[in-house]
C-alpha cells in the first residue's frame, strides 16, 4: 500500500495520539551532517487517551521515507536532561512524547544550538529507527503518525486535506496545533509564539494565544446636520484562547490616509471590558460637530501581548454633505487577491428606523439583476452588509462595474440611491 493511499485510508480514523508540534526548520540554517537543522529536527506527540500506550513499532511518515518509532537508548541525553524518561516506548495518558532526531546528542556538532530546547523533566523521548525523522523534514513537508496495526493515524498538513499548512513560518518556530484534540486542517496550525520559538514537552503556546480582532466599524448618521454630533460605532471580537482584560480602542479622523493617527486627529479613546473566548461586544464613541466633506474615520484597538495586530485597526470613508443620504459604499473597487482594496464590498446604512423593508440588489450596465445582497425587514437602524462579488448562482461575476441599488420602504416613504463600484481580481 502507497503512503497516499495509506493515509487517505488512515484519515477517517479517531486518533489516541496525536502530532501536536512539528520542528522542521531548526534555528541555524545549515543542513549538512552535524548542522543543527541535522540535528534539533523534532514531532512532538500528545495521548489523548486515558490509557498508557506503547509507541514501539508506530510509524511516522513525511511523505518521502516511512520511519518506525523505538526506545531512545543514548545515555549522552542524560547529561543535559537528567530526568527524562528514556529506554522505553510507553506514553502515559494525557501526556507527552517527543521523536528526536537521534543526531541531537552529536558529539561533533557544528554551527552553533547545541541541544537548543527546554525538555521536561519525566519526558517520554522516542526517536526513528534511522538517522533521520522521514527523509529530513522540510518546511513544506507534511507528516503523517499511525500505530502498528495502521488503526490509529494523526496527521499534520497533509496536502489532501491543506493548501497552505505547512509553509516556511520563520527559522527556528516550529508549528502548533491549537488544541491536541483539534482537527487538522488551516485554522487549527500556528506559528509558536513563544520566545524560545518551541514548546516541546510542554503546552503550546498558542494554548494561551491573546488575540483581539476589531471586526467592524459604522459612522451614522451618513448625512450632515448642523451642529450635530456623529455616532462611531465598532465591533470587536475575541478570537484567541484566553480572557482578555486592560485593551482600548483610539478613535481618529486620518484625513491626510496615512494610517496613523497624528495630533490633533484624535476623537476618542475608549476602554473596553473583560472578553472571554469568542466574546464579542461593541464600543461607541461621540464625535461633536464635524466640518462637512470628506473624512476617513479610523478605529485602532491597543491590547498588550496581542499576537496578531494585522486585525487591530479598520477605517471607514466618510462624506458628509447636505441632503438625505442612506447607504455608503466603503470603498469604489473590490475583488480577490486584491494588493490594494478589500476581497468583499460592505454596504453602510442609516435608515429612519428599522420597521420597513430593507432590499440591497446588484445589476450589471445592462440592467440585469445579477445579486440580491438583503431583502428584509433590518434588525436595526444602522449597519452593515457585505457582498463577496458571488451571484444570484453562486459563482463569482466577472470584473466589471456593477450597479449598488439600496432602496428602504417605511410607511409611504420609499428611499432609493445607487452606487456604482469595480469588481475586480488580483493576481
Amino acid at each position: 500500500m502507497t503512503t497516499l493511499m495509506l493515509a487517505l485510508t488512515l484519515l477517517s480514523t479517531q486518533a489516541r495520539v496525536v502530532i501536536n508540534e512539528v520542528m522542521a526548520n531548526p534555528r541555524g540554517g545549515d543542513s549538512h551532517a552535524h548542522s543543527p537543522e541535522d540535528r534539533n529536527e523534532f514531532v512532538e506527540l500528545f495521548n489523548l487517551s486515558d490509557d498508557t500506550i506503547d509507541l514501539r513499532g508506530w510509524h511516522l511518515t513525511d511523505f518521502d521515507d516511512m520511519d518506525t518509532l523505538c526506545a531512545w537508548t543514548d545515555t549522552m541525553i542524560r547529561v543535559k536532561y537528567a530526568h527524562v524518561r528514556m529506554n522505553s516506548t510507553l506514553i502515559y495518558p494525557r501526556s507527552f512524547a517527543l521523536v528526536l532526531d537521534p543526531e541531537y546528542t552529536d558529539p561533533a556538532p557544528e554551527s552553533g544550538y547545541v541541544q537548543p530546547y527546554r525538555l521536561s523533566d519525566r519526558l517520554l523521548i522516542v526517536r526513528p529507527g534511522n538517522t533521520t525523522i522521514g527523509n529530513g523534514l522540510s518546511s513544506l513537508d507534511p507528516v503523517m503518525l499511525c500505530s502498528r496495526d495502521w488503526a490509529d493515524s494523526s496527521t499534520f498538513g497533509t496536502p489532501f486535506i491543506s493548501d497552505t499548512i505547512p509553509r516556511e513560518v520563520g527559522d527556528g518556530l516550529s508549528w502548533e496545533r491549537t488544541a491536541p484534540d483539534a482537527s487538522d486542517c488551516d485554522t487549527t496550525w500556528y506559528a509558536c509564539s513563544d520566545t524560545a520559538g518551541c514548546t516541546p514537552g510542554r503546552a503550546n503556546s498558542i494554548a494561551t494565544r491573546k488575540n483581539l480582532r476589531l471586526e467592524s466599524i459604522i459612522c451614522y448618521p451618513l448625512s450632515y446636520h448642523p451642529a450635530s454630533a456623529e455616532t462611531i460605532a465598532v465591533s470587536i471580537r475575541n478570537t484567541g484562547r484566553v480572557s482578555v482584560l486592560g485593551w482600548s480602542v483610539r478613535f481618529y479622523r486620518d484625513d491626510n490616509q496615512n494610517s496613523r493617527e497624528d495630533p490633533e486627529e484624535r476623537i476618542a479613546e475608549l476602554a473596553g471590558p473583560e472578553l472571554v473566548v469568542n466574546q464579542q461586544t461593541g464600543l461607541t464613541a461621540i464625535w461633536p460637530e464635524p466640518e462637512m466633506g470628506p473624512h476617513i474615520i479610523a478605529a485602532e484597538l491597543d491590547c498588550a501581548g496581542d499576537c496578531d495586530t494585522c486585525d487591530n485597526r479598520a477605517v471607514m470613508p466618510l462624506l458628509l454633505r447636505k441632503g438625505v443620504q442612506c447607504f455608503s459604499l466603503l470603498s469604489d473597487r473590490f475583488g480577490p487577491n486584491l494588493r490594494a482594496g478589500p476581497e468583499s464590498l460592505t454596504i453602510c446604512y442609516s435608515l429612519p428606523d428599522n420597521k420597513g423593508n430593507l432590499s440591497v440588489r446588484v445589476y450589471d450596465l445592462n440592467g440585469r439583476e445579477r445579486a440580491i445582497v438583503f431583502e428584509g425587514r433590518p434588525s436595526a437602524r444602522d449597519g452593515l452588509l457585505v457582498w463577496d462579488g458571488r451571484g444570484s448562482t453562486g459563482s463569482l461575476l466577472a470584473t466589471g462595474l456593477y450597479v449598488v441599488a439600496c432602496e428602504y420602504k417605511t410607511g409611504k416613504t420609499v428611499i432609493l440611491e445607487k452606487k456604482t463600484v469595480v469588481l475586480a481580481k488580483g493576481k
